[in-house]
């Protein structure tokens, strides 16, 4: 359940593939965990540490930000909210945050 994901379970897939589900395509895009990330907790009674993680994928287009259903080896099938958040050369960066 993606409530009880913590960071430590993404840090252990670090750069790993993700497949990332799209209705309009018949095979998944592959994106790559790149970086995962501590986030300040600002005092709360929170059950985890906020934390955020970055997939890259190589395509060249753009997915708008919105929930996809996403699966990894290790930690089986998700549906994450991604944002893109940046472009570089080596593809398209997208941010997932957990509170």
């Amino acid at each position: 359940m993606i409530a009880d994901l913590k960071m430590e379970d993404f840090e252990a897939c670090l750069h790993q593939p993700f497949q990332i589900y799209l209705e309009e395509r018949p095979s998944p895009l592959v994106a790559e965990l790149i970086d995962v990330t501590a986030l300040p907790d600002h005092g709360g009674d929170l059950r985890r540490q906020p934390f955020s993680i970055i997939l890259r994928n190589r395509d060249n287009f753009i997915l708008p930000q919105r929930i996809y259903q996403i699966s990894n080896e290790k930690l089986g099938s998700l549906e994450l909210f991604l944002v893109p958040v940046g472009e570089d050369k080596q593809g398209i960066q997208y941010e997932a945050l957990f509170a």
